[in-house]
């Protein structure tokens, strides 16, 4: 019965997604076909700005307005502020006078404004002295954890903001080296520093965080009484000081010189910076590393890792800056250049803005351009006929920085922006009308069906040919991987208007070219490099660099290649100390092994004089054991592994240790499900992961769908989406992770989901058995193969990339996908969301049932080892939320957001950095995870599901038949492991 009613809500979907469309029809006559599309009268995503000018627009108007002085800057008090709470939020915002601060290692007080939960509003009255062109600041303490603290910025209005952009602002924080000098391993190889914020007062202006906009907002303020309105985003932030200052005004290197004070300092030192050595940074990603492949690098050591620069992968991204101090003995003019190797940007260049003392000197030093070279090179501060730019410097202590900017290319990635927003608009259109693989037999006359189609494609070669002749120009090279990108987006797009009868036939060329030009959009942004050392040179001078010769390098390469042979890579020292030692395997990444090596011996070891001897391995616990050479400790077990090596007598009962249940309150309820057994607790989850659903706000609001909280509300919405020829996603894949730090199964993907959305369970009460073959129980089954066979959704698929694209705006995926979205998708920004996992509502009740099943990895103590109470207090430490958090972190600043650890420790979980949101609703899903138990023999469960699920599809069985086969199957199996190891 609730198969047909399902059946006949997806009639009832598709005839009124059918009626409600008719107004909006264009009726195409082909061949004897009535074709039938969405009309296409403007562009079928609007941005929920649109009715909002963005900056450009908006400044372009004030092109000949005055620009404030110093003198104009209007600055008040972070407590002047009057705050409205926002209707049922726990939101507060209390003035605190004398609010204690550090600046500059002194103590000061401020009048600030501590704003909790970050929602509602705060507005400022200030007092404009005259007509010009103002930045808008603000002097805040940062939260310390999460995100960047964000806001809404309103001028003089209560709902109108005068550009887009001031929707959102992000304002950066600051951080620094939690050591002075760097960490050492056993073998003296040098460790990055944790990075930590500086704990003082940050002053940032307003401006594109994207980098697009290269400069800080510039605002017009007329003169008068003006009010300020900053809207609450979620984000904890205490404010001190806020309001207007003078944008910075610069001139050309020709007006800056003075050559009357040329030569001033010709016998002046050199001045030597080491890029490691940077004392402030605005990205906790931006650690110092580490090379030993080149001999002139400082320092270096053919045996040893010893940190020597900055730089890379990590400081690649728009407005991350990196600041030094040096000092200055003797006032003059000196030449800026540096030792770089940069790499990634293949025939292209990468952007660095130059600041002294956090001012640009002249123009010229907002653009330093670092070229391709795949070997470390000098690079000097000059005009293009090598005339060398000179900054001059007084006597004493300064600061240099040098942030990452688009520079020239801020123009051509902002318009190819819009050409990948315009095509991507327009791709999808024609797949509501062709689907993703359209019949080359048919004729869909895809500019009748499209009004604007030819408009759409001609405007868009247009661009693309003038934006290529631009680059070409701008950076001197015919080819390179954006042009080609470009010119074959523009071959795909012509070839579609030389033949408009047959344009279809090149939908799926247009996707792959559209989808190469995306990743390219956001590839345009990423502008590495890497850092040796810098030197201020005394103008008329030659740099100091040392360049050896080739019998030198010949040398050096011969030491390195017999360390690779002698040296020990060991992470422990023995003899270094009487205490117990525990032995660890792991089997993950050199950088995460490290990342945690460091922690324990700066925190673990430190604090209880316990020693680990951490291991990278990667044999199983069970060859350890019988070749008697076993850890004491093993993290991120698959979650079958506990319960299996534990009834086996292999692991330690954690349920000995009195505070037990004292830290699984550190997780969510019942996350450490499936590591007990018989009432023995065989391991503490250290990961878990879980389903969430993802879906595309500006299709949704196209189509007037809202999200759905039901299966039977995704059925509908997943009607009208197929409808128009777009695809939904449910994954039949298993929750697994690639990578070894995240690795965990999931229990039978959705099928545990939908049975415990009905009350449900996998197992009986005894847990000797499987309780699948009941009548509910095939029911549910029923259901969850019906999703493929009848409905039509996706069980596998690129989401991601059909996701980016809207041809599946609409799916269930783990959250890990967030972190992908988010950081590699900039085209949708804004135009996605995450949501609970639809749910089934209870019959008798009326409640709604939203429960999921999770997927996570285990931490536990092996039963042989000597130290089970050492090793119960390593456990606890590993899962305790400082080090799962700075855990995580460092990992994270190593290899970016994508190497995100899932912890299952919820306190660390909600202080990383994750929009605040998004973050509400990632732990609302979280919170509804009910894990699926582990019992002997449940590895035939999974397989038993997976041959009943895979027979209905393939071979059209019965359901019924088929889960009552697999499920005796899976019966047996259980009962043979249970009197097994009874």
């Amino acid at each position: 019965m609730r198969k047909n009613l399902l059946r006949l809500v997806a009639t009832i979907a598709a005839l009124a997604v059918t009626i409600a469309a008719l107004p909006c029809m264009v009726f195409a006559e082909s061949a004897g076909d009535t074709v039938v599309t969405p009309s296409t009268e403007g562009a079928l995503i609007t941005s929920k700005d649109s009715l909002v000018a963005g900056y450009k627009d908006y400044i372009a108007q004030y092109d000949k307005a005055d620009i404030a002085l110093e003198s104009d800057e209007v600055i008040v008090d972070g407590g002047n502020g009057v705050y409205t709470a926002e209707q049922g939020s726990n939101s507060t915002a209390t003035v605190q006078n004398g609010y204690a601060v550090t600046v500059g290692g002194q103590s000061e007080t401020r009048n600030a404004l501590v704003w909790n939960g970050g929602k509602g509003r705060v507005t400022y009255s200030l007092n404009i002295p005259k007509n010009a062109l103002y930045n808008f600041y603000i002097e805040f303490l940062p939260p310390e954890s999460g995100v960047n603290p964000e806001v809404g910025i309103l001028i003089d209005s209560s709902d109108k903001y005068l550009f887009s952009e001031m929707e959102s602002v992000s304002f950066t924080r600051d951080w620094t080296n939690a050591t002075e000098g760097f960490r050492e391993d056993a073998q003296g190889n040098q460790l990055a520093p944790e990075q930590i914020l500086t704990g003082e007062p940050v002053e940032r202006v307003a401006l594109d965080n994207t980098g697009v906009v290269v400069e800080p907002y510039k605002i017009y303020l007329t003169a008068g009484e003006h009010s300020v309105t900053l809207v609450g985003l979620s984000h904890n932030i205490v404010i001190t000081k806020i309001g207007f200052t003078a944008p910075e005004q610069t001139v050309s290197y020709d007006k800056y010189y003075d050559k009357n004070k040329t030569g001033s300092n010709a016998d002046a030192e050199e001045i030597v910076i080491q890029a490691e050595d940077a004392v402030l940074k605005n990205d906790n990603s931006l650690v110092p590393k580490s090379t030993n492949g080149n001999i002139d690098l400082v320092p270096v050591d053919p045996y040893l890792t010893l940190i020597n620069n900055m730089g890379g992968t990590t400081w690649q991204s728009s407005g991350q800056k990196v600041t030094w101090e040096f000092d200055v003995e003797k006032a003059g003019y000196y030449q800026f250049s540096a030792r770089y190797k940069q790499s990634d940007v293949v025939n292209g260049e990468s952007w660095r803005w130059l600041k002294i003392d956090g001012k640009t000197p002249f123009e010229e030093a907002k653009k330093l351009k670092f070229s391709y070279t795949t070997e470390w090179k000098e690079y000097n501060f000059d005009s293009q006929e090598d005339t060398p730019y000179y900054i001059w410097l007084d006597e004493g202590t300064h600061t240099l920085s040098l942030e990452v900017t688009l520079a020239d290319t801020a123009d051509s990635y902002d318009r190819l922006y819009d050409i990948v927003q315009s095509i991507g608009d327009l791709y999808l259109q024609i797949v509501m009308i062709t689907s993703e693989n359209p019949d080359v037999n048919r004729s869909y006359e895809l500019f009748r069906q499209i009004p604007d189609l030819n408009e759409t494609l001609t405007n868009a070669s247009a661009e693309l040919q003038a934006l290529v002749r631009d680059m070409q120009e701008l950076t001197g090279q015919r080819g390179s991987q954006y042009i080609a990108a470009m010119n074959n987006m523009d071959r795909v797009i012509n070839q579609m208007l030389d033949a408009p009868y047959i344009a279809h036939i090149y939908v799926k060329d247009f996707y792959t070219n559209y989808t190469t030009l995306t990743s390219w959009l956001s590839e345009m942004k990423k502008l590495p490099v890497s850092i040796d050392e810098m030197r201020l040179t005394p103008a008329g001078q030659e740099t100091g660099y040392k360049n050896s010769n080739f019998f030198q390098k010949a040398w050096f390469e011969v030491l390195r290649l017999y360390s690779s042979f002698a040296n020990d890579y060991t992470l422990y020292k023995e003899g270094n100390d009487d205490g117990v030692t525990l032995k660890m395997w792991v089997n993950w990444g050199r950088d995460q092994t490290l990342a945690l090596n460091s922690l324990i011996q700066d925190s673990f070891t430190a604090e209880t004089g316990v020693n680990v001897n951490l291991q990278i391995v990667s044999a199983s616990l069970i060859n350890g054991l019988l070749a008697d050479n076993y850890p004491d400790v093993m993290l991120h077990l698959p979650r079958t592994d506990p319960v299996n090596y534990g009834m086996r007598g292999a692991l330690l009962d954690l349920t000995e240790f009195d505070d037990y249940k004292e830290v699984l309150s550190r997780f969510q309820e019942g996350a450490e499900t499936p590591y007990w057994y018989n009432g023995e607790l065989y391991a503490l989850p250290d990961t878990q992961t879980f389903f969430c659903m993802f879906y595309r706000t500006d299709v949704f609001e196209e189509l007037g769908l809202t999200v759905p909280t039901t299966w039977e509300e995704f059925l509908y919405c997943a009607t009208i989406i197929q409808r128009y020829n777009m695809k939904v996603y449910v994954p039949y894949t298993q929750i697994t992770t690639t990578t070894t730090v995240n690795a965990g199964i999931g229990s039978l993907n959705l099928y545990p989901t939908l049975m415990s959305q009905r009350g449900l369970s996998l197992y009986n009460e005894a847990q000797n058995a499987t309780a699948i073959d009941g009548v509910e129980g095939i029911q549910v089954f029923q259901e969850w193969t019906d999703m493929y066979t009848d409905y039509g959704y996706q069980k596998e698929a690129d989401f991601y990339n059909r996701f980016r694209n809207g041809s599946m705006p609409l799916g269930v995926a783990p959250y890990a996908t967030y972190l992908t979205i988010y950081s590699a998708a900039p085209e949708i920004d804004g135009r996605w969301a995450v949501a609970n996992v639809p749910g089934t509502i209870n019959e008798e009740t009326g409640e709604l049932n939203q429960s999921i099943a999770g997927a996570g990895t285990g931490a536990g103590i092996v039963k042989e080892s000597k130290h089970h109470k050492e090793a119960w207090q390593f456990l606890k430490w590993w899962t305790s939320a400082e080090t799962q958090a700075r855990y995580t972190n460092n990992v994270e600043s190593i290899i970016g957001m994508l190497g995100r650890v899932a912890t299952a420790n919820v306190e660390a979980f909600n202080s990383l950095a994750w929009d605040p949101e998004d973050l509400v609703a990632l732990n609302e899903q979280w919170e509804q995870v009910a894990e699926v138990p582990e019992v002997p023999g449940s590895y035939y469960v999974t397989r038993a599901v997976d041959q009943a699920f895979w027979s209905v599809l393939n071979d059209g069985i019965n359901a019924k038949d088929a889960i009552n086969k697999w499920s005796m199957v899976a019966d047996n199996e259980i009962k043979r492991k249970i009197e097994e190891y009874s």
